[in-house]
């Protein structure tokens, strides 16, 4: 028991800066122990077990496609609970070829048009309606400019592409349960394992910043 309570040591204290990533870790301690399901609720505990019985390889894949270039993406089945206010999470995935969004509030510059379409996991087809820049701040406090982020009103998460980075001569390094995004010995951004996925949390800028990179 000694042992087990010396785990649980190792979660950062609360300091009252950053609860999204603070509380990221207290549940990402649940799933280990697989202590999570209480969180989940009975409602989407149905949903999740009825899509297991149709396909379980639908349950957490969608194809995106653009200009007849597919790429897969994660799609998380559960709602985030741990972002803390005015923060946004973000999924880090390594498949996908460019940052997607469903909210258009967040771009700084859009340009709406048809570029495209989203294959989900059920094989239905969500439009990308719109391109444009999408101004972050890490947290870490870097400010980014990603540029030609796709909007997606029907997709349920935020993907943050590791490919984009890399076009932009960034590397990435994935490891016990840690991602890190830097540029020379600059570290511009941190996330976390959680629920199956690397995700990291950025603040949106209303307004045009002088960014650390734009990519």
């Amino acid at each position: 028991m000694a042992g087990e309570e010396g785990k649980t040591s190792g979660i950062e204290k609360f300091d009252g800066t950053d609860f999204g990533y603070w509380k990221m870790q207290i549940e990402d301690y649940l799933y280990g122990k697989k202590l999570h399901l209480p969180l989940l609720g009975k409602k989407l505990k149905k949903k999740i077990e009825e899509k297991d019985q149709n396909n379980d390889d639908e349950k957490n894949t969608a194809a995106i496609v653009f200009h007849e270039d597919v790429v897969m993406l994660s799609l998380e089945v559960q709602k985030s609970e741990h972002v803390a206010k005015n923060d946004v999470e973000w999924v880090v995935n390594s498949a996908a070829s460019h940052h997607v969004i469903p909210t258009k509030g967040l771009f700084t510059t859009y340009k709406a048009g048809n570029f495209g379409v989203v294959k989900m996991g059920n094989f239905s087809y969500s439009k990308i309606v719109g391109i444009g820049d999408v101004c972050i701040k890490t947290n870490v406090g870097c400010m980014l400019m990603l540029k030609d982020v796709r909007h997606v009103p029907d997709l349920r998460m935020n993907v943050f592409s590791t490919l984009a980075m890399d076009r932009a001569g960034y590397s990435k390094h994935l490891g016990n349960g840690r991602w890190k995004l830097s540029k020379g010995l600059l570290v511009v951004a941190r996330g976390r394992a959680c629920c199956g996925m690397y995700r990291t949390h950025v603040r949106a800028c209303k307004k045009k910043f002088n960014a650390v990179e734009s990519f």
